[in-house]
């Protein structure tokens, strides 16, 4: 929704593989691509875990820069999957700015240091509200969650982003300022990412070789 990707379908090829979408460049899979829109996804914890591998394994990802994988918020089944099925490079922690989004997030970060993921950063999600008729920031949620963790936890504070109206949502308009404050973060990844891999180089595996 956020990429103005609804419209689209997913198709299988003769190698039995899902061909992502593409979108701007980006190639794109999930789980609700495949589910009906109204439907609920309701999934013990076996079929989380063989759905997600299904995602990276049987997806047709072709050559890629990078592999992201946006999970729910917590520490359960999807988080435990990946953290050690797949050969991840690092994570960035996504927050709320709100007391117990910030709770919350501190046990991800506590999972990811016990085992051992580097971790590039925080980002905090929602943070202010800045109507189109003025520069007043209005913090619905609260203020500062992200910076607490960042100086706790010694993390990057990588961006706040704020909260958008849902009708700006297009994400790759590049006029939108939202647009800016992500490229701005996307830029601050990348530079972490070759930094990571020019001091060990199996820090950054390949997708698909």
């Amino acid at each position: 929704m956020l990429l103005n990707a609804t419209d689209m379908h997913l198709k299988v090829t003769n190698q039995e593989l899902l061909d992502p979408l593409e979108k701007d460049g980006l190639k794109l899979n999930s789980r609700g691509f495949i589910s009906a829109e109204k439907m609920p996804v309701i999934w013990r914890g076996p079929m989380v875990r063989g759905a997600v591998m299904q995602l990276m394994a049987q997806t047709n990802w072709g050559k890629l820069d990078y592999l992201i994988v946006d999970t729910p918020p917590g520490t359960g089944d999807v988080q435990l999957t990946l953290l050690q099925k797949i050969a991840l490079s690092a994570a960035i922690v996504v927050t709320t700015p709100q007391d117990i989004a910030v709770a919350d997030t501190m046990k991800g970060i506590e999972m990811l240091k016990k085992l051992n993921l580097p971790i590039l950063g925080l980002i905090e999600n929602m943070s202010y509200f800045e109507p189109k008729d003025s520069k007043k920031r209005y913090y619905l949620y609260g203020k500062g969650g992200a910076k607490t963790l960042s100086k706790e936890y010694q993390l990057d504070l990588l961006g706040e982003v704020p909260q958008f109206e849902f009708e700006e949502s297009n994400l790759t308009n590049q006029n939108m300022e939202i647009s800016k404050i992500l490229d701005l973060i996307a830029s601050k990844v990348v530079k972490k990412l070759d930094s990571m891999s020019s001091k060990n180089k199996s820090l950054i595996p390949q997708v698909n070789k």
